[in-house]
């Protein structure tokens, strides 16, 4: 972390800026990523001058499989209980 503090201290001075702004600044974009990544979705993620972050199709098969089963399974058991 020691990087990243000398990075927001280092901006902070340069652009003069608290540092709390820079470090908001800093974090969001990876905020927005991670609530991206929540998405039932999982859409492809592009940060400029970073790269993309999207999700393996083999791993989306599997959760795909996953949530398909799921949803049989609760409908099996409203039945049961109706």
């Amino acid at each position: 972390m020691a990087d990243k503090d000398q990075l927001i201290q280092q901006l902070s001075e340069k652009y003069k800026v608290p540092p709390a702004k820079i470090e908001r600044a800093v974090e969001s974009q990876f905020k927005f990523v991670s609530r991206k990544m929540r998405d039932p979705e999982f859409p492809s993620i592009r940060l400029p001058f970073f790269g993309v972050f999207k999700a393996n199709p083999k791993r989306l098969k599997h959760l795909d499989e996953k949530r398909r089963k799921a949803i049989e399974h609760r409908k099996k058991q409203s039945k049961k209980e109706s």
